[in-house]
Formats: C-alpha cells, sequence, structure tokens
C-alpha cells in the first residue's frame, strides 16, 4: 500500500479500505453509527407488519380492590405476638444468670 493517506472525496473506496485497515475502531464505529438512522426508519414498519400494534397507555391511578381489607402482619414478628427482641433477651437471661431485668428494659 502506498504511504501517501488517500482522500476520501477523490479515491473513497480506497480510504475506506485505508481506514479499516489503519484505525479500525473507527472505522466499525462509524459504521455501527451510521446503522442507527437506518433502523429508526425501518424497524417500525418491520413491526407493524409482523402484528406488534401499539403499547397499551401506562395507568395514572391504582385501581382500588373492591374487597374487604386484609389485616396485615409485622414482618419482625417471630410467633405469635412475641417479637424477635424479646426472644434474644429471653435467651440471654435463660443463658447467663447476671442478666437481670434491665437488659429488657433498654432493648
Amino acid at each position: 500500500m502506498s504511504s501517501t493517506i488517500p482522500r476520501f472525496f477523490s479515491q473513497p473506496f480506497r480510504y475506506i479500505r485505508w481506514a479499516a485497515n489503519e484505525k479500525p475502531a473507527i472505522f466499525f464505529s462509524l459504521i455501527v453509527g451510521s446503522i442507527g438512522p437506518v433502523l429508526v426508519l425501518t424497524v417500525p414498519k418491520i413491526r407493524h407488519r409482523l402484528g406488534d400494534g401499539p403499547r397499551p397507555q401506562i395507568p395514572l391511578t391504582y385501581p382500588i380492590p373492591s374487597g374487604p381489607r386484609k389485616p396485615l402482619r409485622m414482618a419482625s414478628m417471630n410467633r405469635g405476638n412475641t417479637f424477635t427482641s424479646d426472644i434474644i433477651v429471653e435467651r440471654r437471661q435463660s443463658q447467663w444468670p447476671y442478666y437481670k431485668g434491665w437488659l429488657r428494659t433498654i432493648v
């Protein structure tokens, strides 16, 4: 190949071949970037031909259920009405006898 860089407007195919060999990252990024506008014009028509219709509108309100509401349980409850922190305190008190009732007031 010659040592001079071909000019794009005088020899476009030779310049494209030179750019593909000497600067492939720039060359292929231009190729991928030039495909974008083509896809913007062709993809909606192809989707319409394949039967993909318009999207339903996004609801702006949340539907209210018609039945009675269910009571919620707390996520931190372990058994019945006993909280997880109470169970931990009871286990500590049973393992170490020097813990008295002051620990229960802190937790």
